[in-house]
């Protein structure tokens, strides 16, 4: 649905509601349309509870470690904040690869590994594609509680 408005207004399907658009992704696409991207949008959010669980908890350790940190807010905020980071890092290639195929015209990759071959065309660094934008969107400072104004 997020599609239609980038396409040229003689193919634009112009949903109605969501619901509307659920029924006619149905019908006009197959139900399998409905999952495009969900692989990799799967495995992001496992990528992102990893990075951000595993690595926040390991940063805070090591801090506490040196002796330079107590177990105060700054200490959480700084161990929040690298995790968060990290996450992100971790997870980029894979949201580039889920915008990518939710993107897609149809029969344009033939699988993911078809979007995976296609963009590492671009280098390594086509997989970090808005990087910096994304961290600024506050995926960095997701596992803060702090609110992103």
């Amino acid at each position: 649905m997020q599609h239609d408005i980038k396409l040229p207004p003689e193919q634009r399907r112009n949903y109605k509601h969501a619901i509307d658009g659920f029924v006619r992704v149905i019908k006009e696409d197959g139900a399998a349309k409905l999952f495009s991207g969900a692989s990799t949008a799967s495995t992001r959010g496992g990528m992102m509870t990893i990075g951000q669980l595993s690595f926040y908890d390991q940063i805070k350790l090591t801090l506490l470690g040196t002796g330079l940190f107590n177990d105060n807010i700054s200490t959480h905020f700084t161990a929040s904040a690298s995790a968060g980071a990290i996450s992100t890092f971790l997870t980029q290639p894979l949201d580039v690869l889920k915008t990518r195929l939710m993107n897609a015209k149809p029969g344009e990759y033939k699988s993911v590994f078809d979007c995976i071959r296609v963009t590492s065309k671009g280098g390594p660094l086509a997989f970090y594609k808005g990087f910096f934008a994304r961290s600024d969107q506050g995926d960095a400072y997701d596992h803060t509680g702090v609110p992103v104004l």
